[in-house]
């Protein structure tokens, strides 16, 4: 018989216990508590810094004599050649007026054409598409270096035959890593007037696009293969390459295009004849030849910078798209090929209208089984196939009409623009949604 202090004790935890919420589901069964999975970390930013280095020749000659003299605020460089040198006027940038006043003039119109091209370069670097690049640069933190070469008065290949291939516009990368991943990187971008000597007023134009174009490559993880450009070692913008340098280069060419798009047409009209280097030198073949193999082409980086840049402008949000695909398949091995089977992956919607653009700059000539390969084999594919004016199989290349692209705004000069002076552009300007500088043609 249990004593009443006992019975009282025992009334009492059973009326605790009937208070206690019963779980949710079947009656008297206890649920497993349910635990909430912490929010994924936000994406960290890179961490990126640009700096800015004004370097004139002031003398150029035998190198290891150069370096028995080097002034105060100068730098002797090494020719590629070997023996040659410079000596260099080396001063931080800190603001326009100050990089004007350098070159010895009090604004633009005092400047030659190759230091206008140096301005706008340097416009560019300091522009805001240039902070819209940084969620996309593959490594935690990166430094840039922009080294703005004023060539003028060493112009004369004759007497100076070092100077182009010394100058000549680079992007260098000198990366560090942790526990066998990349950490940090160093970028040096090397500008200079020499890769656009005679194109007068249209010389800083070129050089701020040439300024994208470099640094587009900071983006890339992608190595040109050994020997991709040829035993010249040089590529041209028609020119048949390796795969993968094809397609760095011409992500590159496309984000010059994305953001100048007044540079299509004149580059297109290089594409109707392909350059081909072989042991003797360069032949050349018309893209719609049958004795070049029509999946050549996407070894060329125009016919992979104008796909990209057609895809960006007909395909809604194709500018962002594109970026994602490419961040989502950057790796050393990235080729063409192997971005546009992850566009296809993530833009099932938009095979048909890739299809369309691969058609359009490589005349039509890609086969269908060509096409599954690149996009792999889907409905939206097969329809777009089944429209083609003959079987693609049989006739590649037959008839069919690519979708004009929609019109494309010019920026206007920033300078005025006379005979004698040349008009810097602004980039063309992103609408407030954009995040990217590869703008949407929408």
């Amino acid at each position: 018989m249990i004593g009443r202090p006992v019975a009282l004790l025992l009334g009492l935890l059973t009326l605790a216990l009937a208070l206690l919420p019963l779980p949710v589901g079947a009656a008297g069964k206890k649920k497993p508590a349910e635990t909430v999975a912490p929010p994924p970390p936000a994406p960290v930013e890179p961490k990126v810094f640009f700096k800015t280095t004004y370097r004139a020749i002031v003398e150029a000659g035998d190198y290891e004599e150069l370096k028995t003299r080097v002034p105060d605020g100068m730098t002797v460089m090494k020719s590629e050649d070997g023996h040659s040198g410079y000596l260099l006027k080396t001063v931080p940038v800190t603001s326009e007026e100050q990089l004007i006043g350098l070159m010895g003039a009090t604004s633009t119109a005092g400047l030659t054409d190759g230091q206008r091209g140096l301005v706008a370069a340097y416009r560019f670097s300091c522009s805001p598409a240039v902070g819209q690049y940084t969620p996309y640069f593959p490594y935690p933190a990166a430094t840039f270096t922009i080294e703005l070469n004023d060539t003028t008065g060493f112009d004369d290949e004759t007497r100076f035959p070092a100077v182009q291939n010394d100058f000549w516009p680079r992007n260098g990368r000198m990366v560090w890593t942790l526990d066998g991943k990349p950490s940090a990187a160093e970028f040096t971008i090397c500008m200079s007037p020499v890769a656009t000597r005679g194109f007068g007023v249209d010389t800083a134009p070129q050089m701020y696009s040439i300024m994208i174009h470099e640094l587009a490559h900071s983006l890339d993880l992608t190595a040109a293969e050994e020997g991709a450009y040829g035993k010249d070692g040089t590529h041209y913008f028609n020119e048949r390459i390796g795969e993968r340098a094809a397609f760095q280069e011409g992500f590159a060419d496309y984000a010059q295009f994305a953001l100048e798009p007044s540079l299509v047409d004149r580059y297109r009209r290089d594409l109707d004849r392909v350059k081909l280097e072989g042991e003797n030198g360069y032949t050349t073949l018309s893209a719609t030849d049958t004795a070049l193999p029509a999946a050549d082409l996407l070894r060329v980086e125009g016919v992979v910078a104008l796909t990209l840049f057609r895809m960006s402008r007909t395909i809604p949000g194709g500018g962002r798209k594109i970026l994602a695909a490419f961040k989502a398949s950057n790796a050393t091995d990235n080729t063409f090929p192997r971005f546009l089977k992850t566009y296809a992956g993530q833009n099932p919607d938009a095979v048909a209208s890739v299809a369309a653009a691969l058609d359009a700059e490589t005349h039509g000539r890609l086969t269908a089984g060509e096409l599954r390969s690149l996009l792999g084999s889907s409905p939206a594919l097969e329809e777009y196939l089944a429209g083609r004016a003959a079987p693609a199989d049989e006739a590649p290349g037959a008839v069919f009409a690519p979708v004009a692209l929609p019109p494309t705004p010019v920026a206007p000069p920033q300078d005025g623009v006379t005979q004698s002076t040349t008009a810097i552009r602004q980039p063309v300007r992103l609408a407030p949604e954009d995040t990217s500088p590869f703008a949407d043609g929408e």
